[in-house]
Protein backbone atom coordinates (compact mmCIF):
# COMPACT_ATOMS: atom_id res chain seq x y z
CA UNK A 1 0.00 0.00 0.00
CA UNK A 2 1.51 3.62 -1.10
CA UNK A 3 -0.19 6.60 0.25
CA UNK A 4 1.43 10.16 0.57
CA UNK A 5 1.09 13.49 2.05
CA UNK A 6 2.04 17.22 1.89
CA UNK A 7 3.78 18.37 5.08
CA UNK A 8 2.51 22.12 5.51
CA UNK A 9 3.96 24.94 8.16
CA UNK A 10 1.87 27.41 9.26
CA UNK A 11 2.95 29.66 6.52
CA UNK A 12 1.55 27.49 4.20
CA UNK A 13 -1.68 27.92 5.95
CA UNK A 14 -1.64 31.64 6.07
CA UNK A 15 -0.60 31.94 2.30
CA UNK A 16 -3.42 29.94 1.12
CA UNK A 17 -6.23 30.89 3.69
CA UNK A 18 -5.44 34.48 2.62
CA UNK A 19 -7.14 33.63 -1.19
CA UNK A 20 -10.14 32.85 0.65
CA UNK A 21 -13.59 34.96 -0.11
CA UNK A 22 -14.87 35.33 3.37
CA UNK A 23 -18.36 36.44 4.54
CA UNK A 24 -19.32 40.17 4.52
CA UNK A 25 -19.71 40.46 7.90
CA UNK A 26 -16.08 39.67 8.46
CA UNK A 27 -15.10 43.04 6.25
CA UNK A 28 -12.79 44.83 7.66
CA UNK A 29 -11.46 42.38 10.49
CA UNK A 30 -7.97 41.61 11.17
CA UNK A 31 -6.97 37.65 11.12
CA UNK A 32 -4.81 36.06 14.10
CA UNK A 33 -1.78 34.60 13.33
CA UNK A 34 -2.40 30.69 12.71
CA UNK A 35 -0.43 27.90 15.11
CA UNK A 36 -1.26 24.39 14.99
CA UNK A 37 -0.50 24.30 18.74
CA UNK A 38 -3.51 26.65 19.47
CA UNK A 39 -6.17 24.51 17.49
CA UNK A 40 -8.74 22.80 19.79
CA UNK A 41 -7.80 18.90 19.84
CA UNK A 42 -11.37 17.17 19.37
CA UNK A 43 -11.77 13.23 18.38
CA UNK A 44 -13.20 14.24 14.95
CA UNK A 45 -10.70 12.55 12.33
CA UNK A 46 -11.48 15.81 9.60
CA UNK A 47 -11.38 18.43 12.50
CA UNK A 48 -11.05 21.46 10.88
CA UNK A 49 -8.47 24.70 11.00
CA UNK A 50 -10.52 27.19 13.07
CA UNK A 51 -9.18 30.95 11.96
CA UNK A 52 -9.85 33.67 14.34
CA UNK A 53 -10.56 37.51 13.18
CA UNK A 54 -10.78 40.40 15.91
CA UNK A 55 -11.49 44.11 15.21
CA UNK A 56 -12.48 46.94 17.93
CA UNK A 57 -15.19 44.75 19.71
CA UNK A 58 -15.63 41.94 17.11
CA UNK A 59 -14.61 38.48 17.22
CA UNK A 60 -15.20 36.16 14.25
CA UNK A 61 -14.07 32.12 13.66
CA UNK A 62 -14.01 30.42 10.11
CA UNK A 63 -14.09 27.11 9.84
CA UNK A 64 -11.60 25.66 7.03
CA UNK A 65 -12.86 22.37 6.48
CA UNK A 66 -10.49 19.79 5.07
CA UNK A 67 -12.76 18.13 2.80
CA UNK A 68 -13.56 21.33 0.92
CA UNK A 69 -10.22 22.99 1.31
CA UNK A 70 -7.80 19.71 0.78
CA UNK A 71 -6.99 19.83 -2.94
CA UNK A 72 -6.67 24.01 -2.94
CA UNK A 73 -4.41 23.48 -0.30
CA UNK A 74 -2.58 20.97 -1.88
CA UNK A 75 -2.02 22.78 -4.97
CA UNK A 76 -0.96 25.74 -3.25
CA UNK A 77 2.31 24.43 -1.66
CA UNK A 78 3.14 21.55 -4.46
CA UNK A 79 1.82 23.97 -7.85
CA UNK A 80 2.92 21.58 -10.16
CA UNK A 81 0.97 18.63 -9.33
CA UNK A 82 -2.34 17.82 -11.10
CA UNK A 83 -5.27 17.48 -9.34
CA UNK A 84 -6.76 14.95 -11.82
CA UNK A 85 -4.16 12.24 -11.23
CA UNK A 86 -4.96 12.36 -7.29
CA UNK A 87 -7.59 11.89 -5.01
CA UNK A 88 -8.47 12.47 -1.01
CA UNK A 89 -9.72 10.17 0.97
CA UNK A 90 -13.01 11.17 2.60
CA UNK A 91 -13.52 8.55 4.83
CA UNK A 92 -9.73 8.87 6.44
CA UNK A 93 -8.21 11.93 8.01
CA UNK A 94 -7.52 14.33 5.49
CA UNK A 95 -5.29 16.09 7.80
CA UNK A 96 -3.27 16.04 10.86
CA UNK A 97 -0.59 18.11 12.99
CA UNK A 98 1.95 16.62 15.01
CA UNK A 99 5.39 18.01 16.92
CA UNK A 100 6.57 14.30 15.45
CA UNK A 101 6.23 15.40 12.14
CA UNK A 102 8.75 17.87 12.38
CA UNK A 103 11.15 16.26 13.92
CA UNK A 104 10.60 12.32 12.32
CA UNK A 105 13.15 13.18 9.56
CA UNK A 106 15.67 15.77 10.71
CA UNK A 107 17.77 15.89 14.15
CA UNK A 108 15.47 16.47 17.15
CA UNK A 109 14.48 19.81 17.85
CA UNK A 110 13.15 20.57 21.25
CA UNK A 111 12.05 23.51 20.62
CA UNK A 112 10.07 22.90 16.85
CA UNK A 113 6.35 23.47 16.82
CA UNK A 114 4.03 21.22 15.18
CA UNK A 115 3.77 20.66 10.98
CA UNK A 116 0.70 19.12 8.63
CA UNK A 117 0.75 16.39 7.17
CA UNK A 118 -2.35 16.42 4.20
CA UNK A 119 -3.11 12.94 2.72
CA UNK A 120 -3.75 12.04 -0.40
CA UNK A 121 -2.99 9.01 -3.09
CA UNK A 122 -2.34 8.99 -6.85
CA UNK A 123 -5.30 7.74 -8.63
CA UNK A 124 -2.88 5.11 -10.84
CA UNK A 125 -0.59 3.12 -8.48
CA UNK A 126 2.15 2.52 -11.37
CA UNK A 127 4.70 4.56 -11.90
CA UNK A 128 5.51 4.94 -15.07
CA UNK A 129 8.82 3.54 -16.34
CA UNK A 130 10.10 2.61 -19.36
CA UNK A 131 13.41 1.30 -18.94
CA UNK A 132 13.92 0.29 -14.97
CA UNK A 133 17.16 1.51 -13.58
CA UNK A 134 20.10 -0.12 -13.20
CA UNK A 135 21.14 -0.37 -9.89
CA UNK A 136 24.47 -2.89 -8.28
CA UNK A 137 23.66 -5.98 -7.93
CA UNK A 138 25.18 -5.73 -4.02
CA UNK A 139 22.20 -3.52 -3.17
CA UNK A 140 19.07 -4.68 -5.81
CA UNK A 141 19.02 -8.73 -6.50
CA UNK A 142 17.22 -12.00 -6.50
CA UNK A 143 19.57 -15.13 -5.19
CA UNK A 144 18.83 -18.63 -5.89
CA UNK A 145 21.68 -19.85 -3.75
CA UNK A 146 20.37 -17.01 -0.89
CA UNK A 147 16.93 -18.08 -1.00
CA UNK A 148 16.11 -14.49 -0.92
CA UNK A 149 15.41 -11.00 -3.19
CA UNK A 150 17.20 -8.02 -1.70
CA UNK A 151 16.48 -4.61 -2.26
CA UNK A 152 18.92 -1.74 -0.59
CA UNK A 153 17.69 1.41 1.39
CA UNK A 154 19.40 3.46 -1.79
CA UNK A 155 17.14 1.11 -4.14
CA UNK A 156 13.78 2.19 -1.98
CA UNK A 157 14.86 6.12 -2.04
CA UNK A 158 15.46 6.02 -5.82
CA UNK A 159 12.22 4.29 -6.38
CA UNK A 160 10.26 7.15 -3.72
CA UNK A 161 12.44 10.07 -5.09
CA UNK A 162 10.94 8.89 -8.66
CA UNK A 163 7.41 9.30 -7.56
CA UNK A 164 7.78 12.31 -5.49
CA UNK A 165 9.23 13.51 -9.08
CA UNK A 166 6.58 12.17 -11.22
CA UNK A 167 3.88 13.80 -8.84
CA UNK A 168 5.21 17.31 -8.96
CA UNK A 169 5.65 16.71 -13.24
CA UNK A 170 9.53 17.17 -13.01
CA UNK A 171 11.99 16.88 -15.88
CA UNK A 172 14.88 14.55 -16.25
CA UNK A 173 16.69 17.63 -15.42
CA UNK A 174 15.26 18.46 -12.87
CA UNK A 175 14.74 15.24 -10.88
CA UNK A 176 14.53 15.34 -7.18
CA UNK A 177 16.98 14.48 -4.40
CA UNK A 178 16.38 11.37 -3.15
CA UNK A 179 14.32 11.75 -0.20
CA UNK A 180 15.21 10.64 3.26
CA UNK A 181 13.90 7.48 4.19
CA UNK A 182 13.38 4.78 7.30
CA UNK A 183 12.05 1.19 7.61
CA UNK A 184 9.06 0.94 10.01
CA UNK A 185 7.20 -2.33 10.73
CA UNK A 186 6.36 -3.53 7.44
CA UNK A 187 7.40 -1.04 5.20
CA UNK A 188 9.01 2.01 4.98
CA UNK A 189 8.48 5.79 5.35
CA UNK A 190 10.00 8.84 3.24
CA UNK A 191 10.14 12.62 3.23
CA UNK A 192 11.20 14.85 0.08
CA UNK A 193 11.08 18.62 0.13
CA UNK A 194 7.23 18.79 0.43
CA UNK A 195 6.03 15.51 -0.28
CA UNK A 196 6.36 11.66 1.75
CA UNK A 197 4.57 9.21 2.39
CA UNK A 198 4.51 5.60 3.69
CA UNK A 199 4.95 2.42 1.76
CA UNK A 200 3.73 -0.53 3.32
CA UNK A 201 4.95 -3.63 1.57
CA UNK A 202 2.31 -5.94 0.73
CA UNK A 203 1.63 -8.56 -2.84
CA UNK A 204 -0.13 -5.58 -4.33
CA UNK A 205 0.18 -3.30 -7.50
CA UNK A 206 2.57 -0.97 -6.08
CA UNK A 207 4.87 -3.29 -4.81
CA UNK A 208 4.68 -5.23 -8.46
CA UNK A 209 5.51 -1.64 -9.78
CA UNK A 210 8.47 -1.73 -7.32
CA UNK A 211 9.49 -4.79 -9.01
CA UNK A 212 9.34 -3.67 -12.37
CA UNK A 213 11.68 -0.19 -11.46
CA UNK A 214 13.89 -2.47 -10.36
CA UNK A 215 13.85 -5.32 -12.63
CA UNK A 216 14.04 -7.76 -10.52
CA UNK A 217 10.68 -9.06 -11.95
CA UNK A 218 12.22 -10.30 -15.20
CA UNK A 219 14.83 -11.63 -12.54
CA UNK A 220 12.07 -13.86 -10.65
CA UNK A 221 10.46 -14.94 -13.78
CA UNK A 222 14.79 -16.47 -14.52
CA UNK A 223 14.57 -18.63 -11.79
CA UNK A 224 10.84 -19.42 -11.28
CA UNK A 225 11.44 -23.41 -11.86
CA UNK A 226 13.42 -23.12 -9.18
CA UNK A 227 12.31 -20.59 -6.69
CA UNK A 228 9.58 -18.13 -6.23
CA UNK A 229 8.53 -14.95 -4.00
CA UNK A 230 5.37 -16.70 -2.18
CA UNK A 231 3.76 -14.10 0.22
CA UNK A 232 1.82 -16.71 1.65
CA UNK A 233 4.66 -18.59 2.48
CA UNK A 234 7.59 -16.19 2.52
CA UNK A 235 9.56 -14.31 5.37
CA UNK A 236 10.09 -10.54 4.79
CA UNK A 237 12.91 -8.89 7.32
CA UNK A 238 13.56 -5.20 7.36
CA UNK A 239 16.13 -3.24 8.76
CA UNK A 240 18.17 -0.44 8.34
CA UNK A 241 19.90 -1.56 5.51
CA UNK A 242 16.79 -2.86 3.30
CA UNK A 243 14.21 -5.25 2.76
CA UNK A 244 14.79 -9.07 2.26
CA UNK A 245 11.82 -11.37 1.22
CA UNK A 246 12.96 -15.50 1.57
CA UNK A 247 12.13 -17.20 -1.66
CA UNK A 248 10.25 -20.82 -1.60
CA UNK A 249 12.05 -23.76 -2.83
CA UNK A 250 10.21 -24.90 -6.30
CA UNK A 251 12.21 -28.19 -6.28
CA UNK A 252 12.32 -29.33 -2.59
Amino acid sequence: MLTFWALLEEPDIESYVGTLLLPSYMSYLRRSPIRFAEQPLTDDPQQPIILTYTGDGRMEEFAVHPKKHAVGLLQSVVSQLDAQTVRIVEDEPIWKWSVDYRNEFTEFDPTAGPAMRLYFEPICLTLPVVFPERFDAKICYVSVSRRELFIGLPVLQAFCGAWIDHLERKSNRDRHEHPVVKTVSGGIVFQGDRIGGEFLLEDDEPFRNLLRFTGLDRSLKEIAEIAVLDWERSETDIDDDGVRFRLISETA
